[in-house]
């Protein structure tokens, strides 16, 4: 009899995977603000200075707080919020998920929206993503993309 693994510890795989993933973006991130510095480009030091923040527990329930006075509703999710969202999104819930990387994708998501909250100065249409159409693209299926996902060697 083969062991697999359960979803909780593929779930907890990826978040552990998720997790490397953004320390290793910040650090990057870190080297290329000390570098935009020493050259004084005042707009690449803005954008990654906004790529080394680092959200704490406590801005997370301040932001809670706020929704909660403003009467938004909102989900704790239990690890990757893409995750949660794309879930949602599956069972027609919501619309889609509003995220700047394609993780969503990953996670089944119907549509996929970018650039939702740029702001108007910068010029940047929203891009919708469906889920489906990009299967279609790369002319693979669900199934497919779950086995790549979760082969040994990514997990």
């Amino acid at each position: 009899m083969t062991s697999r693994p359960n979803v909780l510890s593929l779930s907890l795989s990826l978040c552990d995977l998720q997790l490397e993933k953004r320390i290793e973006k910040r650090k990057e991130a870190e080297k290329n603000l000390e570098q935009a510095t020493e050259q004084g480009e005042a707009e690449d030091v803005d954008k990654f200075t906004r790529r080394t923040v680092k959200v704490t527990r406590e801005h997370n329930e301040e932001c809670k707080k706020l929704l909660k006075l403003m009467g938004v509703p909102f989900i704790n999710s239990p690890c990757e919020a893409e995750a949660q969202c794309a879930a949602l999104a599956r069972a027609g819930k919501v619309f889609g998920t509003a995220s700047e990387d394609m993780d969503s994708m990953t996670f089944g998501t119907p549509f996929l929206l970018r650039h939702l909250t740029f702001s108007e100065a910068r010029k940047e249409p929203i891009k919708e993503f469906n889920y489906e159409k990009t299967l279609q693209g790369l002319e693979m299926t669900a199934d497919q993309v779950k086995r790549s996902l979760f082969s040994p060697t990514t997990v």
